[in-house]
Order: structure tokens, then C-alpha cells, then sequence
């Protein structure tokens, strides 16, 4: 960072949100980054996710990732850039209406792209997957009680 005079920056309020929304969302990946480096594996139904770093890897990427955050630090400062609130219930929100749009996408209905759908597709998956689309409206149905 090269120390500058003191001469105040001319920027506009959608070059500032423009600024702030990219360098939020960098700093959101990194959180995830981290996270990853440093989580055991996780094993799903569907997925491993094998952590493969070496212990060297890990340091140097978190390190870079310091880096970067010190940038991200010195422009808000800077630029005057607001820190936005986000809510989590807001954050799970957005997540589960995308995986219900995903949910939908499961139906045997949807296959038909793929080739000619078979009876016992539909009869085992379309009731589980009318019940996960189910689960996945009753979790944002929670979201959005008032207390």
C-alpha cells in the first residue's frame, strides 16, 4: 500500500456500493477458503470432501489470504466504504429458495430431457423428492415467523 497525501477521493455513491459488493463478496469466499483449509473431511450422503493440503499449503494460503484482507482493510478505510449488515436468517433465506428451485428440478417430470421416464423412477423418487421440497418450505417457513 503506498502511502498517499491526505487529498480527498472523489468517488460516487454507485462506484462505492459497486466497490463494497465486490470486495464483500471476496471477503465472504475467503471466510469459506479458510474454513475449508482448515476443516477436517466432511463426508455426505453423495460427496467427500477430502481436505488434501499439506501443512505448508494451508499456512502459505491463509497467509495470502491476510494479505489480501489487509487491502480489503485500507480501502474501506480509504474509500469511507459502509460495512453492511447481513442477517443470517436473510443468508439462509436466499440459500433455501435456491434449493427448492433445485428441489423441483429433481422431479421424475424434469428427466424428460435425459430420455423417456420409467414408471419405477417416478413411484421412488417423486414422493421423496415432494417430501424434501416439502422440508425445504417448512425450513424458510421458520425464517419468516415473526416473533
Amino acid at each position: 500500500m503506498k502511502k498517499t497525501e491526505n487529498k480527498a477521493i472523489k468517488i460516487t455513491e454507485p462506484q462505492k456500493n459497486s466497490l463494497r459488493t465486490s470486495l464483500t463478496i471476496l471477503e465472504r469466499t475467503f471466510d469459506e477458503i479458510e474454513r475449508l483449509c482448515t476443516a477436517k473431511d466432511k463426508i455426505g450422503e453423495l460427496y467427500e470432501n477430502i481436505n488434501d493440503f499439506s501443512e505448508q499449503e494451508r499456512i502459505l494460503l491463509i497467509k495470502k489470504i491476510a494479505s489480501i484482507r489487509k487491502y480489503i482493510a485500507y480501502l474501506k478505510i480509504k474509500l469511507n466504504l459502509p460495512k453492511e449488515r447481513i442477517s443470517t436468517k436473510r443468508t439462509i433465506s436466499s440459500h433455501l429458495a435456491g434449493l427448492w428451485e433445485i428441489g423441483c428440478e429433481l422431479e421424475s417430470k424434469r428427466l424428460k430431457g435425459y430420455g423417456a421416464i420409467d414408471n419405477s423412477l417416478k413411484e421412488v423418487s417423486d414422493p421423496v423428492v415432494k417430501r424434501i421440497i416439502q422440508l425445504l418450505s417448512e425450513s424458510s417457513d421458520i425464517l419468516m415467523r415473526k416473533k
